[in-house]
């Protein structure tokens, strides 16, 4: 089997508990979701599983995926003879209090509009995206990231098998290494380049991938939330629209402008559309509330009829300061509540370049940065 096809982590972030499992091989600490030793795969079907777990012989944790946090969720360990053990050893690893574990209430289930019984494979991670959700952030922006994920897999398999090369993932990091170029990803595409740039076995890979998956998901779980309390717009209105033919100097201008007409009762406030992200000398993206961003858009229509205006599919508001205050603290905390271990500047084995500000990242440079949502 291909090892696309043994990606399939957070499946069982949306899965019934009942169907939830997690297996491993032999007496060694295998991550969940991770290679295991002697190249085993282990697959991970728990919605927010424990980091490490030692345990002896193939066996089977059940989980329930929605449970207050990931050890407790965690109800028996049964080993292949039938023998019932508990993982004591991970259950006294954490003192916290249950209680103190933020987790999504039932309103906020409600509102991020996803339906666990609509996810009964890893495949559907993929495949309800567009048939199901095409307009919720949760699910197209983790599934943006699982795809670019799947897709450099497979392109370092089929690279590997082209060129006989036993180390792949090592080989392809090679020239990055030596050239400082760097690897870039657009917008979220950071994520996997991140990954890729920290991985130089297929282990490693899985491993990282993983983590970046995860920190995905909960990206996208408070990006929706954000656009649910945000907005009573259509959901087929775009959050983003990119402009051609107009700087960054003249963008900024024609908010401004936008905000002092009082076109709207909300568009008197010019903060709520932001410049997003900037192609090149003339091409920006701004984004915004959908209708407040609608209305820009036929007034720079109208003022500026050479400038082409271009809708996206972006869901929520991406790339923006308002996050700094509330949405990104928030996917702080996540990220560590959950422990997910995304790669650190340590693990690059090639240089990234940070899409802000196309300073170049690696454990030789010491950085200066904001990270932004």
């Amino acid at each position: 089997m291909s090892m696309s096809a043994e990606l399939v982590a957070g499946y069982s972030a949306f899965a019934p508990a009942e169907t939830s499992w997690w297996s491993g091989i032999d007496d060694d600490i295998v991550p969940p979701g991770r290679v295991a030793p002697h190249g085993h795969v282990a697959k991970c079907r728990s919605g927010f599983p424990p980091p490490r777990v030692s345990l002896s012989g193939p066996f089977l944790l059940q989980v329930s995926p929605f449970g207050k946090l990931p050890f407790s969720s965690i109800t028996r360990f049964v080993s292949r003879n039938g023998e019932r053990k508990e993982n004591k050893a991970w259950l006294g690893r954490k003192k916290r209090s249950i209680s103190a574990w933020p987790i999504l209430s039932a309103l906020e289930l409600t509102q991020a509009g996803v339906d666990p019984n609509d996810f009964r494979s890893p495949e559907t991670l993929l495949t309800m995206w567009m048939s199901r959700f095409p307009h919720n952030a949760l699910i197209s922006s983790s599934a943006l990231v699982l795809m670019q994920l799947l897709q450099y897999l497979s392109f370092v398999e089929r690279f590997g098998a082209e060129n006989g090369s036993l180390r792949p993932f090592a080989d392809l990091l090679i020239g990055h290494s030596k050239s400082s170029v760097g690897i870039l990803g657009f917008s979220s595409g950071i994520v996997s380049a991140c990954v890729v740039a920290s991985s130089n076995s297929a282990k490693s890979y899985l491993l990282f991938a993983l983590e970046a998956y995860r920190l995905a998901l909960w990206i996208g779980i408070r990006c929706q939330l954000y656009r649910f309390g945000t907005s009573n717009a259509d959901t087929t209105l775009p959050w983003s629209v990119v402009f051609l033919g107009i700087s960054t100097e003249e963008a900024q201008e024609a908010i401004s402008n936008f905000g002092s007409r009082g076109n709207s009762p909300e568009s008197e406030d010019p903060s709520k559309l932001y410049i997003t992200a900037v192609m090149d000398d003339h091409c920006v993206t701004v984004s915004g509330c959908p209708p407040i961003l609608a209305e820009f858009t036929a007034s720079v229509r109208r003022t500026l009829p050479s400038v082409l205006a271009h809708q996206t599919t972006v869901d929520t508001l991406y790339h923006s300061p308002v996050h700094l205050r509330k949405v990104r603290d928030q996917i702080l905390v996540d990220v560590a509540d959950r422990n997910i271990r995304f790669p650190e500047l340590s693990h690059l084995r090639a240089p990234v370049r940070s899409t802000s500000t196309g300073v170049l990242l690696s454990p030789s440079v010491e950085p200066s940065f904001s990270v932004h949502t």
